[in-house]
């Protein structure tokens, strides 16, 4: 019989122990919690553990002593950091003493266990445990693309396979420098939504960045090869920087939502700028080379396929035109001012000046990296989308929480939202962006703001419910709930009601996975918030 796999913890606070002990214990790890620093590190030496998680601020000895200790005697013995209180000092002593794990409290199931199975897994303990998301990978699919360029969805896309399947990754935003850390992503099995978190990023500046999924579906599959080297994500290859498999529920209707990205490579000879053309081809865009500053004007005017086409970028090889060049900036901006002009040029280019006089977006010099192509086309195509508004700065004397928004949708339903745990808000997040997109719809709206925070637990609420049943044909339950997923997350549960006609309607439960659990504060990234507000207002509406 196989002894399961050992797990110490110490932290002088019960409650942290007890709560470590329960989410592994749950995942069939054999777990010993000590509260007392230096028994602690006494039987950390005369015990065989896989792994010990450490807290830093400690009666007794010093969470760093204990540290600094035990990768003396045991250099080999993984350790997770677990801390209310980090520094950017501990971080460095504890990185250079070879721990690349900090858990910060408090804390959530999933960033207990992420960690542990990532370790187990580099060291090749964790058989059974491959998947970052405690669920088994599908088995090894026959995924072939179907099509060469990808399908964008803000940072995320989508690639065609040739059968109903489809592969879903992302890219990552043009200040991110430091190298990716750990990945979270859904789970083999788990429904998933347009809009919402596909992956959370998290980078060694302790920077976490969302991936959205382009498509709504079940996934079929992981990429589980990067769960044991994320850094996978960061290439530029299609073959190894996929996130997951999805049969997607309505195909069409989501690459609607979706665009093709263009690149045209201009220079002024075949051979000219060869060595980019790979590298952008590889990220999913459609790259065109042309020759000639008319086929440029040309270029720009054409549709691919019917396609929605998201931007106009040209990229300049600088060296093969000489002097020339900034006179062709010149007319490509004169025919098209929308367009984004990229340069790639030698160093020490006497004309470098003249270039950025024109207003040009990028000037890039030789050599040019991969990522930094990568950045400088997230930056075309991302940057601008991430600074949309999605708040009113104006003051109101009204309260800001929302409990209730009822409209009467265009099928002449009655539809009510209740929202609990203060999910929503009306000057900014997703109640913002609700409300805004359905006046603009000219929906009939009638909205109850809210002094206190009404709790979806509470009995109140149970009653509140069954007296909307009795007027509406539709109501929506919005509130929040620790359903262990990444968070901005959702889960949706459908029942139906008799309202006082009689009539079966509709009681739609949407829960979503707050960032932090405890806070009241509730607010997440751009295209999460946003994929909310559009995924309540198409329940509201398309009934």
């Amino acid at each position: 019989m196989k002894t399961p796999h050992s797990v110490l913890v110490i932290d002088d606070e019960q409650i942290i122990c007890d709560s470590c002990e329960r989410i592994l214990s749950n995942e069939d790890y054999k777990v010993d919690t000590l509260t007392n620093p230096v028994e602690g590190y006494q039987k950390a030496l005369t015990n065989n553990y896989d792994l010990v998680l450490l807290d830093l601020n400690m009666a007794g000895m010093d969470g760093m002593q204990l540290l600094s200790k035990l990768k003396k005697d045991k250099p080999e013995l993984p350790v997770i950091i677990i801390t209310g209180y980090p520094t950017k000092e501990t971080k460095e002593i504890a990185k250079s003493l070879g721990v690349n794990y900090y858990v910060l409290k408090p804390f959530m199931p999933s960033e207990i266990l992420d960690p542990v199975k990532r370790i187990m897994h580099r060291l090749g303990l964790d058989e059974k445990k491959d998947s970052i998301t405690n669920q088994q990978p599908a088995k090894s699919s026959d995924w072939r693309s179907g099509e060469k360029n990808y399908m964008f969805y803000m940072n995320g896309w989508l690639q065609k396979g040739t059968d109903s399947h489809v592969r879903v990754g992302g890219q990552l935003p043009v200040f991110i420098n430091d190298a990716i850390t750990s990945i979270k992503t859904v789970g083999v099995k788990e429904k998933i939504f347009q809009g919402f978190p596909l992956a959370e990023i998290s980078f060694e500046n302790d920077i976490k960045i969302s991936i959205p999924s382009p498509v709504s579906g079940e996934v079929m599959n992981l990429n589980t090869e990067l769960f044991g080297n994320p850094s996978l994500l960061d290439k530029d290859g299609k073959n190894d920087n996929w996130i997951a498999e999805v049969m997607p529920d309505k195909m069409e209707d989501d690459i609607a939502m979706c665009d093709v990205r263009k690149v045209i490579l201009f220079s002024n000879n075949e051979e000219g700028g060869g060595e980019y053309l790979s590298k952008i081809e590889n990220l999913g865009y459609i790259t065109k080379k042309v020759t000639s500053v008319e086929d440029v004007i040309t270029s720009l005017s054409l549709s691919e396929g019917g396609a929605t086409v998201d931007g106009k970028v040209v990229i300049i090889d600088a060296k093969s035109f000489g002097d020339q060049g900034p006179q062709f900036v010149d007319t490509i901006k004169s025919k098209d001012k929308e367009t984004k002009i990229i340069v790639f040029n030698t160093t020490d280019s006497k004309l470098e000046t003249l270039y950025r006089e024109k207003k040009i977006f990028y000037y890039a010099v030789d050599p040019i990296s991969n990522r930094e192509i990568a950045s400088m086309l997230y930056g075309v195509f991302c940057f601008s989308k991430d600074k949309e508004q999605i708040e009113n700065k104006q003051t109101t004397f009204l309260p800001q929480t929302i409990s209730r928004i009822g409209i009467t949708n265009r099928h002449s339903k009655k539809v009510v939202l209740l929202a609990y745990d203060n999910v929503i808000k009306c000057n900014k997040g997703a109640g913002y962006l609700l409300i805004q997109s359905l006046l603009e719809n000219a929906y009939p709206i009638d909205i109850v703001h809210s002094k206190s925070i009404k709790k979806a637990k509470d009995p109140s609420c149970v009653q509140s419910i069954a007296e909307e049943q009795l007027k509406n044909d539709k109501i929506i339950v919005l509130s929040k709930d620790n359903l262990g997923k990444i968070p901005g997350s959702i889960s949706i549960s459908v029942e139906n009601y008799e309202n006082s006609g009689g009539n079966e309607n509709i009681l739609a439960r949407i829960a979503i996975q707050p960032s932090n659990f405890d806070s009241d504060e509730i607010s997440f990234d751009l295209n999460t918030t946003k994929a909310l507000a559009e995924f309540i207002e198409f329940e509201m509406t398309s009934m």
